[in-house]
Order: structure tokens, then sequence, then C-alpha cells
């Protein structure tokens, strides 16, 4: 069964990278603190059992290869319908995974890294981020090579994108100004209330209810 799934894998995700090891996340931009159990459903009907994790950073998919234990990143993303974690559902999109909501309507959610170059030594016992140099992974892929940019950036804060069904559209909205302008007959009503319950962008739970009550 174990080799079935790896198969699973190879077939529907195509060639992977190894990028690290699975104990290395710290400022790393994932979204979870440690890999997850899910299932991920693939075009087709197959699906497979893996440790997830969601890199915000790059907006890559990542898993534990369950044969050699080593992370990495998921390629042919096209080919998943969807990935559960736990009750939560999360799709591929072109800017990365969105989660569903399960609400009517349906509302998405895009976690994305703030970032910053990653300081380098620079002597002396300091680090200086203009001194920073990238370094690359380079890779072989059927004859052919290809370089990686590796621990270039670091995570210093989170955001949130969100997007909602609306007249059978999917409307995005990235901030308060542009979710009112999707309800302009009670743009007044919706401003009151954002700014008399104080809510956060980025709290997905505040944003869900504000959805739901407009």
């Amino acid at each position: 069964m174990k080799q079935k799934i790896i198969i699973v894998m190879i077939l529907c995700m195509g060639f992977t990278t190894m990028v690290k090891s699975q104990d290395d996340l710290s400022n790393s931009g994932f979204l979870f603190e440690a890999y997850q159990d899910a299932i991920v459903h693939y075009k087709g009907g197959l699906r497979s059992q893996e440790k997830i994790n969601y890199n915000l950073l790059d907006g890559k998919l990542y898993f534990i290869d369950q044969k050699d234990g080593y992370v990495k990143v998921v390629a042919g993303v096209e080919n998943i319908i969807v990935v559960k974690i736990g009750d939560r559902n999360f799709i591929p999109v072109n800017e990365g995974m969105q989660e569903v909501m399960p609400t009517n309507p349906l509302i998405y959610v895009l976690y994305k890294a703030k970032s910053k170059m990653k300081a380098s030594n620079s002597g002396y016992g300091g680090t200086s981020e203009t001194s920073s140099i990238t370094t690359y992974t380079e890779l072989r892929q059927g004859g052919t090579s290809s370089k990686l940019k590796k621990n270039e950036m670091e995570m210093t804060g989170r955001y949130n994108c969100y997007w909602i069904e609306k007249n059978g559209e999917k409307r995005k909205f990235a901030n308060f100004k542009q979710f009112l302008k999707l309800y302009p007959s009670h743009k007044e009503l919706l401003d009151n209330h954002i700014k008399s319950n104080q809510l956060d962008f980025n709290d997905v739970a505040e944003i869900v209810n504000l959805c739901l009550y407009a």
C-alpha cells in the first residue's frame, strides 16, 4: 500500500525536487508549524494520503516523500482537485493554494507572506541585508539543468486576500475599500459595521462573518 501511494504521487504530480529536511521550518514561511496529514484528490479519481505543508513565500505545496523521508516540492499541481487537511479544503490556483470556506456563498482565502532579503554574514561578527549573496541549488531533469534560489527570503509577517462568489463569479478583495465596492448599495452601512466592530482584515473568521452579513 505504501509503495502504491508513492507511485500515485509520482504519476499525478510529476517530477518533484528535494529541497530540505523535514525539521527545517524555522522562519521558512510555511502555513503550518508542522507537516499535516492530508488526503490529496486528483483528477481521474485517484487519491493519496500525504504529509503536506504550504509555503507562503513561494506559493508552493510541499510534501514528505514516504520513500526517503525528504521534503519535496509538488510538481504538476494542476492535476490536484483538492487537498483535505482535517476539515479544511485547499484548491490550487495560479497564485498558490486557496482555502475554501464552508459557507454560502463560497468564500476563498489566499494566505500570503510579507518578506525581506535574508541577512548574511558581513564580517566582523555582524550581518547585512545588502551583502546577502543569492545561492542556488542546481537540479538536473532529464539531462537538462535548472537552478533554484535557496534561502534568499525570510518571512516578516502574514496577510490575506479573499474572494467571494457573487452573481456567479469569484470577486477578489484585498482590503476593506475593495470589499465595499462589491456592495455599492450598502456601502455606508457596511463601512459603519466595519468601523464600529473594529474588524481585522487578516482575521479570517471576522471577514467570513462580514461577508455573510453583507
